[in-house]
């Protein structure tokens, strides 16, 4: 695995891009399933790239929350004739492509196309071809760039035994310094890659980068630009997907990912990529709001638990599927577990054909909802699966005590994402509680949470943060002390089942 390290410059920037999801090796039906149900959670595709095996395409998506990327539209599966056409009529709507995967099977290249819709100017113009041996990619950009047009995406595919090149150049109409000159580099073993990178000249940044594996050997294509707007970058060459992911998860930001499958392996993937360490503002950040100590002028007391059983989760990471439970059961949502198990009926519905439908405590079926998405999942789904109920939900981060009254005075509890271990805000959730209810007494905020993890005495965050236990797996915490201390950062509120 190489890793490179670029700068050490921070520079500033908001937080939001920190708010992001990422999902890889998806097939095309997944991919098209997650698209609206990413929107539905204002989070919109910013990156994609794809690998084939078997003639069968693994793509990876990654999402951010809240951008402006509300108008992106991909587009799948499209042969180079298709591509061309599409690329001509989103150009007219004023559309440019974010991002473009390519691969082959069949002999026959396979396009996936990622557009953004221009802010007014119509973003830059732009020009792609494909089908390119190494030397014909150079020359074009040589004509290209004495029209001022440069490359911003270089990738390789495997057709007919050889390497062809895709590639997509831009022309900013407006000064853009970090545009101004670029540097590349085609077809590059891992050896040679590295020897670029480290040659570059002094202001050049890696923002761009692509993996091809043809038979045992991998082949790696790259973009730098001058005076990039990224200070401090990580260049990966062979990540797992588990390595790249804590890569993120710690606090980096993607720049340009490129997955490839380790020699055929169908279970395989890995992944090069270039990821940001700059300064975007710390994953362990306080909330965005403090809660005060008091509430100020004391409102007249008042309190309310909504009548809704705590269970214990089966597994040490059934955590969403024991807090699914708690709410399904409050809204007369029946198991469909012959032996009553909900937690088991749950995965084993939603899973369908698997090993869960008939048999859930396997290594398979063990294992945590791994995103906020496959919570938010995993309720839409066992709703409509079981009684034909549509589940819909607001999503945000803590909630004041004003959000967590209406929603408990309106019979809904409200799922809480906490991460008293990580404390990572703006990334998912460790694991989920449930708020049941609410307490004002005395200038004083108190919660009720039904919490399913089976804690040691020692290990209690709720305990340990000032609450107390009220019944087994139920606390009564200070809504400040559950904030800040038990690490409150995610949200499920506004539950209704039609």
């Amino acid at each position: 695995m190489l890793v490179l390290i670029f700068g050490s410059l921070s520079v500033n920037a908001q937080p939001r891009w920190l708010s992001w999801e990422y999902t890889p090796t998806l097939n095309l039906n997944e991919l098209e399933t997650l698209i609206p149900e990413m929107k539905a959670r204002d989070m919109h595709p910013y990156r994609i790239d794809s690998a084939a095996v078997n003639s069968k395409f693994g793509y990876t998506a990654y999402w951010l929350h809240n951008s402006n990327s509300q108008d992106n539209i991909i587009k799948t599966g499209m042969s180079g004739k298709e591509f061309l056409a599409e690329s001509i009529e989103y150009r007219k709507q004023g559309y440019y492509p974010l991002d473009i995967a390519v691969t082959s099977t069949n002999s026959t290249p396979s396009f996936a196309m990622l557009l953004y819709k221009g802010d007014g100017d119509g973003g830059p113009k732009w020009q792609t071809d494909f089908g390119l041996s190494k030397q014909e990619f150079i020359e074009k950009s040589i004509s290209l760039g004495k029209e001022g047009y440069i490359p911003t995406i270089a990738k390789a595919y495997y057709l007919n035994r050889e390497i062809k090149y895709f590639g997509k150049w831009e022309y900013w109409s407006k000064n853009r310094p970090d545009r101004d000159s670029v540097q590349f580099g085609l077809g590059l073993s891992k050896e040679d890659l590295l020897q670029s990178l480290k040659r570059l000249p002094k202001g050049y940044m890696p923002e761009e980068i692509h993996a091809l594996q043809t038979g045992s050997a991998v082949v790696y294509s790259f973009i730098a630009f001058a005076n990039s707007i990224y200070k401090d970058v990580l260049v990966t060459t062979s990540m797992t997907k588990e390595e790249f992911s804590a890569k993120l998860e710690s606090g980096y930001r993607l720049v340009s990912v490129s997955s490839f499958n380790e020699n055929s392996r169908q279970d395989r993937y890995l992944f090069a990529g270039i990821i940001d360490n700059s300064n975007y503002g710390s994953a362990t950040t306080l909330p965005v709001y403090r809660v005060p100590e008091t509430i100020g002028v004391a409102p007249p007391s008042s309190s309310r638990i909504l009548p809704i059983v705590p269970v214990m989760q089966k597994t040490r990471v059934w955590c969403w599927l024991a807090v699914g439970e708690m709410i399904f059961k409050s809204r007369g949502i029946p198991s469909i577990n012959s032996e009553q198990n909900t937690q088991c009926g749950i995965i084993g519905t939603i899973e369908g054909n698997s090993p869960c439908a008939l048999d859930c405590f396997n290594q398979y079926c063990i294992r945590p909802s791994g995103s906020n998405a496959s919570t938010i999942r995993m309720l839409k789904n066992f709703a409509w699966m079981s009684a034909k109920k549509r589940f819909s939900a607001s999503e945000g981060y803590e909630l004041p005590l004003s959000m967590i009254k209406a929603d408990i005075d309106s019979g809904r509890p409200i799922g809480a994402g906490i991460s008293t271990g990580s404390r990572k805000y703006y990334l998912g959730a460790d694991h989920i509680a449930l708020i049941v209810g609410y307490e004002v007494r005395n200038n004083f905020e108190s919660i009720y949470v039904n919490d399913p993890y089976p804690y040691n005495s020692g290990e209690n965050p709720y305990i340990r943060y000032g609450g107390s236990e009220t019944r087994p797996f139920q606390y009564k915490i200070s809504l400040k002390a559950f904030t800040e201390g038990v690490f409150w950062h995610w949200s499920i509120y506004n539950i209704n089942f039609n």
